[in-house]
C-alpha cells in the first residue's frame, strides 16, 4: 500500500477540492482525447472525388452522367450559382449516413467535392493515401501548403510520364457552420 507523502488531517478542504477538480479535468482531457474520430465522412468524401472528378477525368457530362448514376440530386441553377459560384456550374448533392456532400463540375475540367462536416485529419490522410503511387506511372510534386486560422490547402501537381495531368488540392476549414468543412478538388490539364 503507498502512502501520501503528506498527513490527511493537514490537507484543507480547498486543497482537496482543488484536486479533485484538476483530477477531474485531466480524467475528462484523457478520455476526450481518446474518443475515436468518424472517419467514414472522409473517406465517403474521398470515394466520391475518385469515382466523379477521378473517375471522369473531370469532364462535365461524364460527371453529370456518373452523379446520376449515383443517384445524387442536382439543385436548381440559381441554387447551384450560389454554390459554386458560377451560373455555370451544375451541382449534385447527397445526404446519407455519412453527412451531407455535394459534387460540382465547373468550366475548364475543374470537379470539386464538398463535404459540410469532417474531420481535417482524417480527410487529409485519406486524400494522401489515394495520390497516385510511383509505380502507377504518375509522378507528384507538392506545392508550398497555403494556411490561416481558418483553412489549410494542401496542393499537388500530378504529371504522367513527365507531363502535366492534373492538379489535386484539399481545403479544410474550421469554421463551423462554413458551407463545407473540406473540399477536394481536380483540375484536368
Amino acid at each position: 500500500m503507498y502512502s501520501l507523502p503528506i498527513s490527511l488531517s493537514r490537507v484543507s478542504v480547498r486543497e482537496v477540492a482543488k484536486t479533485a477538480v484538476l483530477m477531474l479535468a485531466l480524467v475528462t482531457a484523457t478520455v476526450w482525447s481518446q474518443t475515436p474520430v468518424d472517419v467514414r465522412p472522409a473517406q465517403h468524401a474521398m470515394k466520391r472525388f475518385m469515382q466523379l472528378c477521378m473517375g471522369t477525368v473531370a469532364e462535365r457530362i461524364t460527371i453529370e452522367e456518373a452523379a446520376q448514376q449515383l443517384g445524387l440530386q442536382r439543385l436548381e441553377p440559381q441554387a447551384a450559382a450560389r454554390f459554386a459560384g458560377s451560373a455555370d456550374a451544375p451541382v449534385w448533392v447527397e445526404q446519407n449516413e455519412f453527412g451531407y456532400f455535394a459534387v460540382s463540375a465547373k468550366p475548364g475540367n475543374l470537379c470539386s467535392v464538398y463535404a459540410r462536416k469532417v474531420d481535417a485529419a482524417a480527410l487529409t490522410s485519406a486524400f494522401k493515401t489515394w495520390l497516385p503511387p510511383r509505380e502507377s506511372g504518375y509522378q507528384t510534386d507538392a506545392l508550398p501548403i497555403f494556411s490561416n486560422r481558418n483553412q489549410t490547402t494542401i496542393t499537388y501537381n500530378i504529371r504522367r510520364n513527365g507531363e502535366p495531368f492534373a492538379v489535386w488540392s484539399l481545403s479544410t476549414s474550421t469554421v463551423e457552420n462554413s458551407i463545407y468543412q473540406g473540399v477536394i478538388s481536380m483540375k484536368k490539364f
